[in-house]
């Protein structure tokens, strides 16, 4: 009987866990994860303009693994020693013949002197509980939301203006608040391709958002957010997606890139260990990052396990694509789909569209992935 370790209980490790619990017969398959809980975090800005429960949209990891025969350790990865085929965490160590590593990221803020305390971000739940509070005491002013270079997380940049203008509204703050966007990107939502970014920029001038582009903050004062180039933009309320950075965890691996994160082959298989595999937004990869490509890997390194576990060679390559979905907030939705992801050849747009239907598509795949892990609350 094989141990196959799954560390991480987002995307990326609930993918490669689920898949293998439908064919990894006779083996045991555990997840191991620092957080009992499973956040659909693609609805982290619905959360922080209060449109939605934080307890709503997460589901608790065990039952959902228990129905599928997988053991669920609810433990934080400390230490990999791959040498010994094992994973220290703080309350054991646990070994493995196959590990899907999925631990997930840190922001990285070393580039972005200042004063920290101002600044507020939206990748995990405790960040949209903490904004949440903030737009919730919020009586006008200056909102400023940004994206630094290398920023992993692209689409809520957009997203929670749009959500935020149709919130203040709602008070009747609109009226004593402006709104502005910046980023890295030179037009507004270029990621998806030319009609995409020109239905995104027509929205932002309908509803009143500024948008600055090619650009990133270089620091952050008590009153303003200093950009490349000398420009400045007031700011009362600040949110900035920084940089990711790979987690320490990761470390004992060895030959990482500059930024922490774990170079792999199309297989998702760490080039000196072969029987480790690398999911998520820990993979060292070339622009944004999203739970949908997070899953793909995981799909990906199962198969490759499973192979392997039935003395095959890897057969699965990592194909990407980059799927947004935005809730404009006033009825409207915007979403695209580009193949491959950037960072992975010459991508394409495949989808670009706009209006109501994307908005209750956003909501109807909230529904689906929850649905997965089952009842919770």
């Amino acid at each position: 009987m094989a141990r196959v370790l799954v560390v991480g209980g987002s995307y990326g490790g609930l993918g490669a866990a689920f898949a293998l619990a439908r064919q990894a017969d006779g083996h045991r398959v555990t997840l191991m994860s620092g957080t009992d809980r499973f956040v659909y975090r693609p609805s982290l800005p619905h959360v922080a303009v209060g449109l939605r429960e934080p307890g709503k949209v997460g589901r608790p990891l065990a039952p959902a693994l228990a129905r599928r025969n997988l053991e669920f350790v609810h433990d934080a990865a400390q230490e990999i020693d791959p040498e010994k085929r094992r994973v220290v965490g703080r309350k054991g160590e646990y070994r493995y013949d196959f590990l899907v590593l999925a631990p997930g990221v840190d922001p990285d803020w070393s580039a972005l002197p200042g004063a920290p305390e101002r600044m507020h971000t939206l990748l995990w739940m405790d960040d949209a509980v903490r904004l949440r509070e903030a737009i919730a005491r919020f009586n006008g002013g200056a909102v400023v939301v940004g994206v630094q270079r290398e920023g992993a997380v692209l689409c809520p940049v957009y997203e929670l203006p749009l959500l935020l203008d149709a919130e203040l509204a709602r008070r009747g703050l609109r009226g004593r608040t402006t709104i502005q966007v910046y980023s890295y990107e030179e037009t507004p939502l270029a990621l998806g391709g030319p009609s995409t970014s020109a239905r995104a920029a027509e929205v932002l001038r309908r509803r009143r958002i500024g948008f600055v582009g090619g650009t990133q903050a270089t620091r952050v004062e008590p009153d303003r957010v200093r950009l490349e180039h000398g420009a400045e933009l007031e700011a009362d309320l600040l949110v900035i997606i920084p940089a990711y950075r790979g987690k320490p965890v990761v470390k004992g691996l060895g030959g990482l890139r500059k930024d922490g994160m774990v170079p792999v082959d199309d297989h998702l298989r760490h080039s000196r260990y072969e029987e480790v595999y690398v999911v998520g937004d820990t993979v060292a990869s070339d622009g944004p990052k999203t739970g949908r490509m997070a899953q793909q890997q995981g799909r990906a390194a199962a198969a490759n396990i499973l192979a392997a576990l039935q003395g095959r060679r890897p057969c699965a390559r990592y194909t990407s694509e980059y799927l947004c979905l935005l809730d404009l907030g006033a009825g409207g939705g915007l979403g695209f789909v580009r193949r491959p992801s950037p960072g992975r050849g010459r991508p394409k747009t495949y989808l670009s569209l706009s209006g109501r239907p994307l908005s209750w598509a956003k909501t109807l795949l909230e529904r689906y992935h929850l649905s997965r892990l089952g009842p919770g609350g």
